[in-house]
């Protein structure tokens, strides 16, 4: 919001199956001065336009729309910068002109065009029903110059409340995308073995799991798995070349996500031969990658089937037992963030890939006085003495405190662990001074060794 007189200028926010309704009893083809939010959940990489410059679509939705419907966003930009948009984002429209084109609800705005206000919120998280405040951090169509963006706490409701729906409602917008890989590739006429890849070449949409990536001299190869049969059997994986231009045009080529993460493509073409079964282009109808979050419908549906299958027996491997609940039944990680809606206790098999304090395991025992509970302690001299560093005591007591970062098939989750659990975490090491103890230390690396080696799971 602009800020004027020292005052917010406060917005009204209309939904997105409201803006239809106006929008078709328009007798000008369309209203002007709109203010909505949406759920990204489809897009399009920049194409050229029949004039000098290249358009990026992005298709959004909200709560209000239970019929397939959309608002579509075109955007005039340059040709590598579209819109960092991934599936689950949000955006923000002020002051927008919304008309039917051909059936479709549009808004239209350029790039250096200042009457129309878009804001990106991005999907740091894929479970953000109960994350902090927001932070928007692309504004003024996409990444002309930027401008102060004002968050009011009704903003932040109204995204928390956006957020919590698409977690639990979001789906993919094509069904087309359900099909599995193997399908596709039977289905689609392939560019015959030998033949030079073009961009004539039939096209097909899909949604896969990224397992590995391999750099090569013009771009990546991608090794994509639908969650339709397990990754050892016949057929399961298929690799993907994804050139260099595609990869900047989609935001990819500076920084590919960890894997693994699920991608939705669009327009790559089946090629067989030469080491992979899809191309992706960069030019006249560009191939579009985007990232798509654990919680959608279709990526949940498929990981829990496959999950179900690998965890019908424990894997074998060593299993650092933890605060292990009643449940026989194995969850998937992204169960555990949703524990606090409606599951409850979950138990899960997950690899842990990092434990923070990373550096120093001096620093997993926090220090709180006893005589005034100030945690601010300081350490005056070489041997590691702990003082108060409020009111100078040396009394003070010890507890655990550490952050893991755990990963299972096809997601991951950041664990803080405190109190009673750290107590049964570290069961084998009381906490102390580490400053002062180096025994305590030694256990505590070995026991993070073991803890990160990749035979290693928790069972917790």
């Amino acid at each position: 919001p602009a800020q004027a007189m020292g005052r917010v200028r406060e917005y009204v926010y209309t939904a997105l199956a409201t803006l239809w309704e106006e929008a078709q009893g328009s007798q000008f083809g369309g209203v002007d001065g709109q203010n909505f939010y949406g759920v990204v959940v489809d897009g399009r990489a920049p194409f050229r336009t029949s004039g000098t410059d290249h358009m990026a679509i992005v298709f959004v939705t909200d709560h209000s729309l239970q019929d397939g419907r959309v608002l579509e966003l075109d955007l005039f930009c340059k040709s590598d910068g579209g819109p960092d948009v991934a599936v689950g984002d949000i955006v923000r429209v002020h002051r927008a002109r919304v008309q039917l084109m051909d059936g479709r609800l549009v808004v239209r705005t350029a790039w250096n065009r200042t009457i129309t206000s878009l804001v990106l919120f991005k999907n740091r998280d894929p479970f953000l029903a109960h994350d902090g405040p927001a932070r928007p951090v692309e504004t003024n169509s996409w990444g002309a110059a930027q401008k102060k963006v004002i968050v009011t706490e009704a903003d932040t409701a109204l995204l928390l409340r956006l957020r919590a729906w698409a977690c639990n409602h979001l789906l993919l917008r094509n069904e087309s995308y359900c099909i599995p890989l193997r399908e596709i590739l039977n289905s689609q006429a392939a560019l015959p073995e030998g033949l030079p890849v073009t961009n004539a070449a039939p096209r097909c949409d899909l949604v896969a799991l990224a397992v590995a990536v391999n750099p090569d001299v013009t771009g990546l190869l991608i090794q994509l798995w639908d969650g339709t049969g397990g990754q050892g059997a016949p057929g399961a994986l298929i690799t993907a070349r994804v050139p260099n231009e595609v990869l900047t045009i989609n935001h990819l080529r500076t920084s590919f996500p960890p894997l693994p993460v699920w991608l939705k493509i669009k327009d790559a073409a089946v090629h067989r031969g030469a080491g992979f079964d899809l191309v992706l282009f960069a030019r006249e109808r560009p191939s579009t990658i985007m990232l798509v979050p654990y919680w959608v419908d279709f990526t949940r549906r498929r990981f829990l089937s496959y999950f179900q299958r690998i965890t019908a027996r424990p894997p074998p491997t060593r299993c650092l037992a933890t605060a292990t609940t009643s449940r026989s039944k194995i969850d998937p990680l992204f169960m555990a963030r949703d524990a606090q809606n409606s599951v409850g206790f979950i138990r899960t098999h997950a690899s842990c890939t990092r434990v923070l304090p990373p550096q120093d395991e001096m620093d997993l025992c926090e220090g709180t006085c006893r005589t005034c509970t100030s945690q601010e302690i300081v350490f005056p001299d070489k041997r590691g003495t702990a003082r108060c560093g409020a009111c100078s005591s040396s009394d003070v007591s010890w507890a655990y405190r550490a952050t893991l970062f755990l990963v299972d098939n096809a997601s991951s989750l950041e664990v803080t662990v405190a109190d009673e659990q750290a107590e049964k975490f570290f069961a084998f090491a009381p906490p102390t001074n580490l400053r002062e103890s180096a025994a305590t230390r030694q256990l505590l690396q070995s026991a993070i060794q073991q803890l990160l080696a990749p035979d290693t799971y928790l069972d917790c």
